[in-house]
């Protein structure tokens, strides 16, 4: 399990929508979830879900096989919405190939550990801290480049060292969040190294 999710204080604790027709399967995924202090919201069925759906949410765990929405009609809504969150489809059967096209950033099939599915929410969080310092990164290269490369109105060196400190922090968080995500999690998502050496 990634720790620094593990354990997480009510008022920053990341939001999970468990979406499943199953009572006992959304009642126990709530439990091991909330033990881990996330805020789990449940519903029965993809219309409750989308209707649940806020900017608050950060993972939906969603089931595949619902009646009256497949979990794929629910997830091109969601994809197709306003809302920025990470989806783990559900499956109860072995992914087939019509799952590996589905946008979504991972999947576990039924039945399924504990251990197993708090560390996929852990993982996609991680992954969510990791995409944006990656962003963070990229910019702070962009400004360091065009400050160093302008000849007429050169900047301090005070300010060109201090971009530096910073770049170089940033890394070296970049590092720290890699070494947390699981090489089959970055080769789904398609993150490797050379997104950052190549900057």
């Amino acid at each position: 399990m990634t720790e620094s999710y593990a354990q997480r204080d009510e008022s920053d604790a990341a939001t999970v929508l468990v979406v499943d027709d199953e009572d006992d399967t959304r009642e126990i995924f709530k439990i091991y979830l909330e033990e881990c202090g996330y805020q789990v919201r449940t519903a029965a069925t993809g219309e409750s879900a989308l209707e649940q759906l806020d900017g608050d949410v950060d993972i939906v765990l969603l089931d595949r096989r619902m009646p009256d929405m497949t979990g794929a009609d629910v997830l091109d809504t969601i994809r197709t919405g306003p809302h920025d969150c990470r989806v783990a489809m559900v499956t109860a059967v072995a992914p087939q190939e019509e799952l590996l096209s589905l946008p979504v950033d991972d999947y576990l099939t039924k039945p399924l550990s504990g251990d197993t599915l708090v560390d996929v929410v852990a993982q996609l969080l991680t992954l969510d801290s990791y995409e944006e310092t990656l962003s963070e990164y990229h910019r702070l290269v962009r400004i360091h480049e065009r400050l160093q490369s302008n000849t007429r109105d050169r900047p301090s060196m005070h300010l060109l060292d201090a971009l530096a400190d910073e770049r170089r922090a940033v890394e070296q968080q970049l590092e720290e969040l890699r070494a947390q995500l699981s090489d089959e999690l970055l080769a789904k998502t398609a993150i490797s190294d050379n997104h950052v050496s190549a900057c």
